[in-house]
């Protein structure tokens, strides 16, 4: 299918001729700084940046290029905000970003799953959008801006419904968007499977910085928590090859039956433990 962008135009048009985008941005009497007063002059200010919106992101998605960046490795990864950015490894966050170019206007990327377009599919008895690219105007500059609404809309006044703009905008630039998406994936993909290998060049790179920032760190924590200074070097290390989770469970463990360490041996952890994983691979 050739896309045809008029179709994207036809809905707009109809979207602007229908009555519930007559009853759109109404104004708030409780505020009064608002960029348009008039709802019509609102109303036409959306249809107008709608149609650039668009005309900029379909040209721009018929003749763009992703550029991957070199994986990047971090001690740390907000899962919030980094949900679909990082990939674990090793106890480290792997960040794959990239960005999509046509001529000099480009934008970044990150999100595993970012050119996934919308569908509409019944989930549960209810009808539902997959993820998109989210909003159509993401891929749209102008002096470096996405063209978007004044910000001084009101947050809470009445906006237009554009999901059918939205759902023939991706239906015409179907093919496009799934190439897009297949090879982003297939770059994350790639990183996923050189985890090992990203994360050995990163610490051989960084392991003498690092290790004295970690050595410093322990100093610190040590003068803090005497029990712990006559505790073997090689039991301490065993103890930090274990996922804190786990150590924090432990933790509460002990806390719960501290006297029945009287009564512990070696021995009982040999046989506990192996009783443990027959039980849990019968119970799985």
């Amino acid at each position: 299918m050739t896309p045809d962008y008029k179709l994207v135009e036809i809905e707009i048009e109809r979207l602007r001729l229908s009555d519930a985008f007559k009853t759109t941005f109404k104004r708030d009497p409780w505020r009064t700084t608002l960029a348009y007063a008039n709802p019509q002059n609102l109303q036409a200010e959306y249809v107008k940046r709608l149609y650039q919106a668009t005309r900029d992101s379909f040209d721009f998605l018929l003749d763009c290029k992703i550029i991957e960046d070199v994986p990047r490795v971090m001690k740390k990864a907000s899962s919030k905000h980094w949900r679909n950015k990082v990939c674990e490894h090793n106890r480290v966050h792997i960040l794959q970003t990239g960005k999509v170019v046509n001529g000099k206007t480009s934008f970044a990327i990150g999100d595993e799953d970012f050119f996934l377009r919308w569908e509409r599919k019944w989930v549960n008895g209810k009808l539902q959008l997959t993820p998109g690219p989210a909003r159509m105007w993401k891929f749209t500059h102008e002096d470096n801006n996405p063209v978007v609404l004044n910000q001084e809309v009101l947050y809470n006044a009445e906006k237009p419904d554009e999901s059918e703009v939205v759902r023939v905008f991706n239906e015409q630039l179907a093919g496009e968007l799934d190439a897009l998406h297949a090879e982003w994936q297939s770059i994350w993909k790639k990183t996923k499977n050189s985890a090992s290998e990203i994360v050995r060049a990163f610490t051989e790179k960084a392991g003498g910085k690092e290790g004295a920032k970690f050595r410093e760190k322990l100093r610190e924590f040590l003068k803090k928590t005497p029990g712990l200074l006559e505790i073997s070097p090689d039991i301490m290390l065993e103890c930090m090859q274990i996922d804190p989770s786990d150590l924090e469970q432990l933790s509460r463990f002990l806390r719960r039956n501290r006297s029945d360490l009287l009564f512990v041996c070696r021995e009982d952890f040999d046989n506990t433990q192996k009783e443990a994983q027959v039980e849990k691979v019968m119970e799985s």
